[in-house]
């Protein structure tokens, strides 16, 4: 298995290719991303 980056990998076998996309996120940018949701949809909502 291949690490592109902390967040992507390839692995390659005989006939196959896989590649995973991890969408894990640190607490920090967690809350962050709720905040700025909730932020948008009350913007929306007024």
């Amino acid at each position: 298995m291949k690490y592109l980056s902390e967040h992507v990998s390839i692995d390659r076998k005989e006939g196959r290719t896989s590649v995973v996309i991890s969408a894990r996120t640190t607490p920090g940018k967690q809350t962050l991303l709720v905040t700025w949701a909730i932020a948008w949809i009350a913007c929306g909502v007024m």
